[in-house]
């Protein structure tokens, strides 16, 4: 069913975001989270934008080292596309957008928090950003709503779940109930407002802008 985002914001106030910890000199300089297409055209490597990264992948842009994220999870044989289109455009698909996992003021709920849990050998870096502060920073882009982890679709009752350019719906066009909202995704990168968090030492948050 249909939310507002002002509906939204009071059930799930803040949106994280989890990225290599390789990536936070730029975002502290840039104040911006880049769509993986958007890096992989100004790095050069086009080639990648259709292609699934079994691995996480390093490119230089502007000097800086940049890591995305692998896509291992994402295995074509668990999905059904819809007419029209092919595994490639699906990857495409996923790559122009950027992703956040709701959550309260503690942390995560649902597949984010599992996600988090089976990143935590490789120390990722996690913000944490305001709900309300991210869509009135990026008034352009409005906020799509998933009821699914969109990169690592699983197969149901031995079948391939169906996917299409519907995944990601704005708050009027989302069939479900707001809590289950897996995904928060923005079509392009993103602008991050001065409230933005990192995730400290001993459980703490601090300011974006400030040294780590």
């Amino acid at each position: 069913m249909a939310f507002t985002l002002a509906q939204y914001a009071a059930l799930r106030p803040f949106l994280y975001h989890v990225t290599a910890r390789e990536n936070l000199a730029r975002l502290q300089r840039t104040r911006r989270i880049e769509a993986a297409s958007a890096i992989l055209r100004v790095a050069g490597r086009e080639d990648l934008l259709r292609a699934r990264r079994p691995e996480p992948l390093r490119v230089t842009v502007a000097g800086d080292s940049i890591v995305l994220k692998d896509q291992h999870p994402l295995v074509a044989a668990n999905v059904t596309l819809v007419s029209g289109w092919d595994f490639a455009d699906f990857v495409e698909y996923l790559n122009d957008h950027v992703y956040f996992w709701p959550g309260d003021a503690i942390g995560m709920v649902g597949p984010g928090g599992r996600l988090l849990a089976h990143y935590a050998p490789e120390s990722p870096l996690v913000l944490r950003v305001p709900f309300a502060a991210l869509v009135a920073a990026n008034s352009d882009l409005p906020p799509l709503f998933s009821p699914y982890n969109s990169g690592a679709p699983r197969m149901q009752r031995g079948k391939g779940v169906q996917r299409g350019p519907d995944l990601f719906r704005p708050a009027e066009r989302f069939q479900r109930r707001p809590h289950e909202v897996v995904e928060v995704a923005f079509r392009g990168s993103v602008v991050l407002p001065s409230d933005t968090a990192v995730a400290g030492e001993q459980d703490r948050w601090v300011s974006l802008g400030a040294s780590m």
